[in-house]
């Protein structure tokens, strides 16, 4: 099976203070779009990116944006809290 070309996303809500667009087509929208539309003319596919289950307003964006859940789960083992025995592996 060929690869598909890709590129990743590292998107970050801003803290307490930040400032919300009043409506659709903001910054972020803006600077997604551009993206996008580079990302098409150099022949990426497939536009990927992951977000804390809790960061509700990113979420909402990125769905509004067209992003839908991929077809798989990211896990993490937190190598310090690793007790019995996974920490031999």
């Amino acid at each position: 099976m060929p690869a598909i070309p890709g590129a990743g996303l590292s998107a970050r809500a801003g803290g307490p203070g930040r400032r919300r667009a009043p409506c659709a087509g903001g910054i972020g929208s803006a600077l997604l779009e551009n993206l996008v539309r580079n990302l098409r003319a150099l022949g990426i596919e497939r536009l990927c990116t992951e977000v804390a289950w809790d960061e509700h307003d990113l979420n909402r964006f990125l769905g509004r944006q067209g992003f839908v859940p991929a077809p798989r789960l990211v896990l993490e083992l937190r190598l310090m809290e690793i007790i019995g025995p996974a920490a031999g592996r």
